[in-house]
């Protein structure tokens, strides 16, 4: 496992240029499942490559609420690019390229949505775009 955060509490979190490679695991995970309340995390400019599991990943448990904003990073050659697990976790996208992988992204009970300026392809799931996120 790369970098794995899993509160207690409600949390708050940045990542900036954080580089995670050939980890037997997910690269960064966020996992709200034992907070009391939900988590918000930001990965920006970042890379995740080469990892067994996810590249950028968000877990929750039916009580708390988790969210993922990833922006302008890269996720290649992973398990799979962007996982959002758990009833009340959303994973979004914006800037980042999603290559290599063999799952492009995966929702479990939760929802992977994109901003509709990604760079997708290469993936051995034949590259499905994800969600695109509604604006007002």
């Amino acid at each position: 496992m790369g970098i794995f955060v899993q509160p207690k509490t409600s949390l708050k979190m940045s990542f900036s240029r954080v580089e995670a490679y050939h980890n037997s695991r997910d690269a960064v995970a966020v996992d709200g499942s034992f907070a009391t309340g939900g988590i918000n995390a930001n990965i920006t400019d970042s890379v995740a490559a080469n990892n067994k599991g996810s590249g950028f990943s968000a877990f929750s448990s039916n009580t708390t609420v988790a969210s993922l904003l990833v922006t302008r990073s890269a996720t290649a050659n992973n398990g799979t690019g962007i996982l959002a697990s758990g009833v009340g976790t959303t994973a979004r996208i914006g800037q980042s390229a999603i290559t290599g992988n063999t799952h492009t992204w995966q929702q479990i009970f939760g929802t992977v949505q994109s901003f509709g300026d990604n760079y997708i392809a290469g993936n051995a799931d034949g590259d499905p775009a994800p969600a695109p996120i509604a604006r007002k």
